[in-house]
């Protein structure tokens, strides 16, 4: 895949304004920085490899002191990380906060080189073609070099991971790459679909990730038998929309129950005045919200003939985007190579529909709450419009559901 003559200017022009958008809000503040997310996960190692129970990570309080006690002035939190998170950044404790995070700012960025090479090989497509899909994640990328974040990398891994069983189908591990992932982050699981084979037994996939999962699982939870009962009672908190620390009516979120909680759901301090308030209202709607969003996939499933590839399942991993609690900017890397695999068949496809879906995708990784305009006169429509990164990945999914099943007949 390559791009046509005519728009090999405008395109060239195009990476070079996003590479700079890169460098200036991502790699600048990214070298100097030390009050981001790279403290959560370099404070964890410290602890843990000086003795330090995981458990006890799940106290916002006590973990924010301890932090600081190693001279990590703007603290730092481990919920709702899961146990094997303290493993992350144990490699780079040997070093400084500053030096550590300089030394993972420059992996990362050896990656971002790396990452257009690595499609091209894998999946057929010119490193050219492979950049400007990775410029539309401008916005994610810089905010994971800035905060120090771990989605460039496990994007990178991800992708080695399904290219690999590309090429070697009966390779154990691109199912263990995900489940290592999964052990950390639990949006990479999704990505299990791409390892499925028609010719294959379709349990096989499932059983290396699932296996590898709970032998990590089992070993941490030998080292720390009650650091997954403090896990689990964070992550049943996130999964409602709320964050240790953070709460569960902030707008930055842009989730789908951090808008119904602001419409419905009291709270004298956080929330005192919302728009209507009928607290039952929010799990009806948010379960009848994921019913719809798991039929329409099933619904393209359908189409298919029941038959799962590339284009479907990239698909469905955007409507999971939907219904995650709470998203930030470096979330959305994790559709790095959905993107990537709808725009290779969109290409064959009309260049409408690649305009489109591009254009969607960045005002959806792009455009921030603080973007948006107030309005005064009306609260309602002033709290909607706040949640953008929302309505345009459900406008994402709503136009390629609609043009995937168009594209049947």
């Amino acid at each position: 895949m390559t791009i046509n003559g005519r728009w090999k200017i405008p395109a060239a022009l195009w990476l070079c304004l996003a590479l700079s958008f890169i460098f200036y809000k991502g790699v600048l503040p990214g070298w100097s920085d030390t009050s981001t997310d790279f403290n959560n996960y370099y404070s964890s190692a410290v602890l843990w490899l000086e003795g330090g129970s995981i458990h006890d990570f799940y106290d916002n309080d006590h973990f924010a002191t301890q932090s600081k006690n190693l001279g990590i002035e703007s603290g730092a939190k481990f919920a709702p990380f899961p146990p094997p998170s303290v493993i992350l950044y144990a490699p780079l404790v040997f070093w400084n906060l500053l030096t550590a995070k300089r030394i993972w700012l420059v992996i990362n960025l050896t990656l971002l080189i790396l990452l257009p090479f690595r499609l091209r090989h894998y999946f057929n497509a010119s490193a050219f073609f492979s950049a400007l899909i990775l410029s539309v994640f401008f916005v994610p990328l810089a905010s994971n070099l800035h905060f120090g974040q771990f989605y460039l990398i496990g994007t990178f891994l991800l992708i080695e991971a399904v290219g690999l069983s590309q090429f070697s189908p009966r390779s154990k591990w691109p199912g263990i790459v995900i489940g290592i992932l999964a052990t950390v982050k639990y949006l990479p699981l999704l990505l299990t679909l791409y390892l499925f084979r028609p010719i294959e037994k379709k349990w096989r996939p499932i059983l290396i990730v699932s296996l590898t999962i709970m032998i990590i699982t089992c070993t941490f939870l030998l080292l720390d038998p009650a650091a997954y009962q403090s896990y689990f009672h964070s992550f049943s908190d996130h999964l409602n929309g709320e964050l240790d620390g953070q709460g569960k009516f902030a707008v930055g979120f842009q989730s789908l129950d951090a808008l119904l909680n602001l419409l419905f759901v009291f709270d004298a301090v956080e929330n005192p005045s919302p728009i209507f308030h009928m607290p039952i209202l929010k799990p009806i709607l948010k379960t009848g919200f994921t019913l719809t969003v798991i039929l329409s996939c099933f619904w393209l499933f359908k189409k298919e003939n029941y038959r799962l590839n590339a284009t479907s399942i990239s698909i469905f991993i955007i409507g999971s985007f939907l219904i995650i609690p709470a998203s930030a900017s470096y979330h959305f890397l994790f559709l790095l190579l959905p993107i990537f695999l709808i725009t290779r068949w969109l290409v064959q496809q009309e260049m409408i529909h690649v305009i489109l879906v591009n254009i969607l995708s960045l005002a959806a990784f792009s455009v921030q709450h603080h973007h948006m305009p107030d309005i005064s006169s009306s609260r309602l429509i002033n709290l909607v419009i706040h949640f953008p990164r929302l309505w345009f990945i459900m406008a994402l999914f709503g136009y390629l559901l609609t043009i995937r099943i168009k594209s049947h007949g």
